[in-house]
């Protein structure tokens, strides 16, 4: 532990995800909007971007920080051997230290970690961000309702009354237009929505509520039904596992 190549990973690792730890923690909370927690994604991978553009002024920090700690526990500050075909490792030529390891480590680091951000948080994991645009603040910014009511009909089966959607997108806009305080999240929506006269808009912001941004409640789920299914159990039906589900609740638990 007290090799440089350790340190300098470890620091750099740790400064690193660093941007990704409110949301780490944020998306495993069972009452999170959905809306608020893509803009949270996006605010993270833009955060992440703007430290890969500045990583030479970061890293020169990150470096300066571990050299310390390096010669507080009595370790030298040097680069691994580098050879002229080198596979298990970055290998990249540099002329200093410090351009070594940003090279080899803290660039490579950052870019995987925005890849993996943009792979997992893309536009077509992204079908319940529709919903989001009958928020007052963003269906007044819309001025195509007919299109906005075409891609709501991809719940069809949820809403009460799908022909009448686009007039009560209409009314629905017309209702916020004067208005200086307006909702600006799902729940908000709800609150001020009337079922009996915006049938199909109040079930809107209602679906984009209930629907999962991470995996976290499957997570959940899979952990309560250890403590169900237990290896004397193994032998248990489904409709006996399924009613012991249905009646089962933490604090039950003995």
């Amino acid at each position: 532990m007290k090799n440089f190549e350790f340190i300098i990973a470890f620091y750099a690792t740790k400064q690193t995800l660093y941007a990704i730890r409110p949301i780490a923690v944020k998306l495993q909370r069972s009452d999170l909007d959905c809306y608020e927690a893509y803009n949270m994604v996006d605010s993270t991978i833009r955060e992440i971007k703007d430290l890969r553009d500045s990583l030479d002024t970061k890293f020169s920090q990150w470096f300066a920080e571990s050299s310390k700690l390096t010669e507080a526990v009595g370790g030298s500050v040097a680069r691994p051997h580098t050879a002229q075909r080198q596979i298990p490792r970055g290998n990249a030529p540099a002329q200093t230290t410090e351009e070594y390891f940003r090279i080899n480590l803290a660039a490579p680091l950052v870019d995987h970690l925005l890849s993996e951000m943009d792979t997992r948080f893309n536009h077509e994991s992204r079908t319940a961000s529709t919903l989001f645009e009958v928020i007052p603040k963003l269906i007044l910014e819309n001025h195509d309702l007919g299109n906005l009511a075409e891609k709501l009909l991809y719940w069809e089966n949820g809403l009460p009354s799908p022909l009448s959607l686009t007039d009560e997108l209409n009314h629905w806009k017309n209702r916020f237009s004067i208005v200086d305080q307006l909702p600006t999240n799902l729940i908000e929506c709800i609150r001020l929505c009337n079922p009996d006269i915006y049938p199909n808009i109040y079930e809107v912001p209602a679906i984009g509520c209930v629907s999962l941004v991470g995996s976290s409640t499957a997570e959940r789920s899979f952990s309560a039904l250890r403590h169900v299914k237990i290896y004397l159990r193994n032998r248990m039906s489904v409709e006996r596992l399924t009613g012991l589900s249905d009646a089962y609740t933490p604090q039950r638990r003995s």
